[in-house]
Parts: C-alpha cells; sequence; structure tokens
C-alpha cells in the first residue's frame, strides 16, 4: 500500500486486518500522520513488538499501541505500583513523584525528584507498568525545588485533559488532511520567504507544491517595531490554506509569531519537538505576565496560547512522519538549544523525490550540553541554511579559547571586587555558561560566590532537567552516575522575586539574567543598576541584533537611553567594563558554516542562505558556490523577502 495514496479508512482497515484475534484490538484510529492501536491485551503487543515494527515498516506510519479504557486500572493502582517501585530504590522514601497525570489516550505522565526512581521506570519499569496496569507510561524528572512548579509540562497535561474532545476533533481532522488525495497531476516545489531574508529576526519560509503549503518557523524580529512580524499580508487567507507549520527551535525570532498566525486563524497542525513546546510556552506566558503586569496591550491571549498545545504534534528526532499528501518530514539535531531541530522535507513529485533541508540555527561543533548536527542524508536537493556568522569578516571562535577568556573576565572582575552581569538568551546560552562556570568552579579554577540566574533563565533550566533524553550523551551519563546536571547545582541561586537592590548589594557575584539583548527583563535592570561602577563588568555571550541595547552597547556606545520595569525612561552613563564573547555563541563561526557544507553528505545541488545581515548572507552564498561548484552545487543565493524560486528546475 503506497502511504501517501491511502486513505484513512484503508489506513485503519489495513492495519485491523494485519493482526489476530487474541490482539484483541478494539478500535484502530489515524490521528494526525500517527496510527494509534487499541487493545485488551497489551501482553501481546509487548511480546511481539517486532510485528508492529514490520507493519509500520511496510505501511510508512508510526504506529503507537494503547491499553483500551475500559481494562485500564485506576490512578490508585499505578499510585500503588509507583510506591512499590519507590520502595526498590529507596526504601527510606515513601513517596519520589511530585504527580501523575491520566491522559484520555491511555497514557500516564510521571514527574519524578528521585534520579533513582526515573532511571528504573525509564530502563525497567515502563514494560511492568504497562502490563500491570494498561497504562502506558511517559517519565519526566524534576528538580526537587520545583516540587511547586507549575511547569510548562504540566501545563500542557492540564490543557489536554480539559481539552480532550477539541483534541480529538483537531486530530481527526489533521488526518483527513495529511491522507487527502493529490488531486494535481503538475509537479513543482517552490519556496517563499516572509521573513529572515538578508535579516536575522522573524524567520518564516512557505514551501509549496501544488497540493500543500508547509511554513517553516513562524518568528519575530526582537530588535524592531515596524518590521517586527513575518509578511503574512502579502498572503491573504495565509492561515486558512496552510497544511503544515514546523518550528525549529523556540527562540522568539524562529516562534514569537505563532500566537499572531493562531489569532489570525490557523488551525492546522503545528509540528516541533516536545521541548520546543514547552520552551515556547513558557515564552508565550512570560509575555503574557509582563504585559499584564505594565499594562501594555499584548497581541494575544492565554486563549491562543492554550490552541497551541492542542495543535501542537511533538515529534522526536529521526522520526518520519506524513505531514501532507505530498510531504514528509524528519527532524534531526540541531545543536543550538535545547528540542532544536534541522527539517527534512521530502516532497514526492511524480516518481521523483525533492528533498529540502532547513537548518534553522544550528551548532556544527563541541557543544557542552546537547548533541552536534549531523551531516550524513540519503539525498539532498535544497539546502536552506543560517547565516548569523557567515560574513569575511567573522573571525573564527574557537570554544575552549572563548571559554578561558569568559573565565578570566570573571575571575579578574571577582578579585576587584566588581560583579560580573551576562546578559542571556533565557534558552539556549544561559545553560552552556552555567555549565562552564559549574566545572570551573568545581575543579577550583573559580572562587566560589554567590551566582544568580533570574528571569526566565531559572525556568528555562528546569525544563532541561525534563528532557534529559535530548542533552548529550555525555550528560546522560553522567546523570546516571551521579544523579546530577551541572546547570542545576546549589552553585546557582534562583533570584526570582527577590528585590533587584539586595541581590546587587551584598559583595562580589555573578548574575545571569535574560534577556540576552538587554531588550527588557531583569538583565536591562541589573544593568542600570550595575553601570555606573568602573569594578563591575558586562560581558555579552549571544548574538546582538541590530535595533537593540545590547548591539548598541557592543558596537562601542557608552550611553544609552532604557526604559525600566515601571514605564520610565533613564538616561545610563556606562562606566563598567564591557566585553563581547563570540566563542560561546550556539551559531556556527564562518569555518563551521563552510566545514558543515563541504562535509554535507550528499552534496547539495542549490543552496538558499537566509538568517543573516545583508552583507554576511550574501558572501556566505557567493563563497559557498565558489568553493562547491565543482562537487555539484549547481547555484547559491541569498534570497530577499517575498522572493520565491522553484527549486525542481535544475
Amino acid at each position: 500500500m503506497e502511504a501517501l495514496t491511502a486513505t484513512v479508512p484503508e489506513i485503519e482497515r489495513r492495519v485491523l486486518d494485519h493482526f489476530p484475534p487474541e490482539a484483541e484490538i478494539t478500535k484502530v484510529i489515524v490521528e494526525g500522520a500517527i496510527v494509534k492501536v487499541f487493545s485488551k491485551n497489551m501482553k501481546y503487543f509487548v511480546e511481539n513488538r517486532s510485528e508492529v515494527a514490520a507493519l509500520a515498516k511496510s505501511i510508512r506510519k508510526k504506529i503507537v499501541v494503547r491499553c483500551e479504557q475500559s481494562v485500564l486500572k485506576k490512578p490508585e493502582e499505578v499510585e500503588r505500583y509507583l510506591k512499590a517501585a519507590t520502595a526498590k530504590v529507596d526504601p527510606q522514601r515513601e513517596k519520589l513523584f511530585k504527580a501523575i497525570y491520566m491522559l484520555p489516550d491511555s497514557t500516564v505522565v510521571i514527574l519524578t525528584w528521585s534520579p533513582k526512581l526515573y532511571s528504573y521506570l525509564a530502563e525497567n519499569g515502563r514494560q511492568e507498568l504497562l502490563i500491570e496496569t494498561g497504562w502506558f507510561p511517559e517519565v519526566y524528572y524534576i528538580l526537587p525545588r520545583a516540587k511547586k512548579a507549575l511547569l510548562p509540562l504540566e501545563y500542557s497535561c492540564k490543557v489536554l485533559m480539559s481539552a480532550y474532545s477539541d483534541r480529538s476533533s483537531f486530530l481527526s481532522n489533521a488526518a483527513t488532511l495529511v491522507h487527502r488525495p493529490v488531486l494535481s497531476d503538475n509537479r513543482w516545489i517552490t519556496t517563499t520567504f516572509l521573513g529572515g531574508a538578508r535579516e536575522v529576526g522573524r524567520s518564516c519560509i512557505l514551501v509549496q507544491t501544488p497540493s500543500s503549503t508547509i511554513m517553516l518557523d513562524c518568528g519575530i524580529n526582537v530588535g524592531s517595531y515596524r518590521e517586527k512580524f513575518p509578511l503574512f499580508s502579502r498572503l491573504p487567507f495565509l492561515a486558512e490554506y496552510l497544511d503544515a507549520v514546523i518550528i525549529s527551535h523556540a527562540h522568539l525570532d524562529h516562534c514569537g509569531g505563532l500566537p499572531l498566525l493562531i489569532k489570525y486563524g490557523y488551525r492546522g497542525p503545528i509540528y516541533c519537538t516536545q521541548p520546543t513546546r514547552d520552551l515556547m510556552l513558557l515564552l508565550f506566558k512570560d509575555y503574557l505576565s509582563v504585559c499584564k503586569r505594565e499594562g501594555a496591550p499584548a497581541f494575544f491571549s492565554e486563549r491562543e496560547v492554550d490552541s497551541i498545545v492542542i495543535q501542537t504534534i511533538p515529534v522526536d528526532y529521526n522520526t518520519t512522519l506524513d505531514i501532507a499528501p505530498d510531504v514528509k518530514m524528519t527532524l534531526y539535531p540541531a545543536g543550538h538549544i535545547l528540542g532544536s531541530a534541522m527539517v527534512l522535507l521530502t516532497a514526492e513529485l511524480g516518481k521523483e523525490k525533492h528533498n529540502l533541508l532547513y537548518t534553522g540555527d544550528f551548532k556544527f561543533g563541541k557543544v557542552r550540553l546537547l548533541s552536534s548536527s549531523p551531516t550524513h542524508f540519503k539525498k539532498i536537493e535544497t539546502l536552506i541554511m543560517e547565516s548569523t556568522y557567515g560574513g569575511r569578516r567573522d573571525a573564527r571562535r574557537d570554544q575552549a579559547t572563548a571559554e578561558q577568556q569568559l573565565l578570566s573576565i570573571v575571575d579578574k572582575t571577582l578579585k576587584d571586587g566588581g560583579k560580573v552581569l551576562i546578559p542571556v538568551l533565557s534558552v539556549g546560552r544561559a545553560q552552556e555558561v552555567m555549565s562552564i562556570l559549574h566545572k570551573a568552579i568545581s575543579q577550583g579554577e573559580l572562587s566560589r560566590v554567590p551566582i544568580y540566574i533570574d528571569g526566565l533563565t531559572y525556568q528555562a533550566s528546569l525544563i532541561y532537567a525534563n528532557y534529559i533524553n535530548f542533552l548529550s550523551s555525555s550528560v546522560r551519563k553522567s546523570f546516571k552516575e551521579t544523579g546530577e546536571l551541572p546547570i542545576l547545582s546549589d552553585y546557582f541561586e534562583p533570584a526570582l522575586g527577590r528585590d533587584k537592590l539586595d541581590v546587587v548589594g551584598g559583595g562580589p557575584c555573578i548574575l545571569l539574567a535574560s534577556s540576552g539583548m538587554l531588550t527588557g527583563g531583569p538583565s536591562l535592570l541589573y544593568f542600570s543598576l550595575l553601570s555606573d561602577d568602573p569594578r563591575n563588568t558586562l560581558v555579552f555571550v549571544s548574538y546582538q541584533v541590530a535595533g537593540t541595547i545590547g548591539r548598541a552597547i557592543r558596537d562601542g556606545s557608552r550611553s544609552v537611553r532604557i526604559r525600566l520595569p515601571d514605564g520610565t525612561e533613564k538616561l545610563v552613563d556606562i562606566k563598567m567594563r564591557v566585553y563581547s564573547i563570540d566563542g560561546l555563541s550556539g551559531h556556527c563561526d564562518r569555518l563551521q558554516l563552510l566545514s558543515y557544507v563541504g562535509g554535507l553528505r550528499p552534496t547539495p545541488q542549490q543552496i538558499l542562505v537566509v538568517h543573516g545581515e545583508a552583507q554576511k548572507a550574501m558572501e556566505l552564498s557567493r563563497d559557498l558556490w565558489h568553493l562547491m561548484r565543482a562537487k555539484g552545487v549547481i547555484w547559491a543565493t541569498a534570497p530577499y523577502n517575498l522572493e520565491t524560486y522553484r527549486l525542481d528546475r535544475r
């Protein structure tokens, strides 16, 4: 059976007919691109996993098996099992889990603050719990200090439990759209840039075939008011004919416009990794809180946030899904931030296929907490890649040298009796810097002083703990052996809710706070309090977008006007020392960008360079063409916003 031409009833019938009566299947449902099988006999499927895998390969669909609701054990049975598991791993404790959420699809979400219980359930207990109770367990680790916090993961569970009918209807409609017939005999694929071309910010790309329209990212420009959003207005009724939206990662320049798209009427699937979903929720909920606190108008409401939960279909790395009648999608690690993904789209063009790889923001090189980007694929015709540091003047940035530079700056400032302010992007650079500081203190390279974590940085770090399986193999191994994560050690003190004057009123300390570009948040307030003391130091460790206060200071301004949270404006004279360290960025440097394309197998035939200032994008595209044309690259270019390229013509 050809997966791309099969209708939903055909798929359901094929799966139902495949298994024998002893499998006790009660129903088969296609939800989006996933086939969900419900059975009264979970033991059969545990013992016959290879049979399920063979069928999934045959019909080219992801198949999950869940227990029929009528035979599920009561919640008390699940809790009894967890208490028994607790007795096995830690007899001195009666309870090691925060909460369990019983989702309507027979999945139980378990949150535990015990590394031992987490490892036991992840390795051994999952199958036992499934057979004994019928509930399919999803196990997440939480930091003990997060017991009272409502994590985005829990928020999502609550929304999905309360809006199960809406979620079911959405998934059913998504399945019908994905598996509708391909009516057109035309065979072409185009890409149109609605944002992020020759600029950094509001990344948004449309990929279209005769049967499908897919959006790659939907960001905003944090440094601009007039050109803040993608150019939605150029395409009337866009929200109505989109088949899918794919979010590469949870930075605002890639996801910040999503609530507006929902507000405009988009009701289709949103594909991303589950950490990306949770991090987006954190950003969006924080935005609404800030607007409410400051009395400022918000461009979306909590209704749109809940809709994002309902419409998001989380996808694991290296899992291929049908997302449109003629397009498949696979996500790969990007090494940029937690959950960040490269997107591979495979479009069926008659008897041929066209493979488009979109890198999003990526890191090709050593990263402490995450896995690096892959370079080998079955086939790639088109590459769309970032160019943040792709200019000819962007020097090579060695990670080890950058780390040593940071530690040297911090050490000198502390010895001088000063304070170090490191504005960080809440997700990504913050955790990387925390990991560097943790190692330095542990090895005696840096004196132990208070390290305050403020803004979304602390909350985002808690989400890192939820998704240990998305971290690098070395971090996972260390956690398994020690039960500790470097970014969540007691070296770091949460400063949320504390008076900023109290935080900076003591002795030497290190402050990590968002936003990373001083566009708002606690970092801006700390900056205003610390800037007049020459003993203090400001260290930038991430890219500073044009138009932001951070960019102005990095470019040499010694006096800036800022707006404080209470709405008042203040002219700040900068007497503190200012440094910018590029080697700690989550983006590739120029050499890494060139090396990545040079190492891609197979070599793409055409390259479109985006997500970079105009000069940098143009320079990288020209140099890639000169370097790679002998290897098979036909053309490389830096498109403008609103330009459309036909990709299937060589």
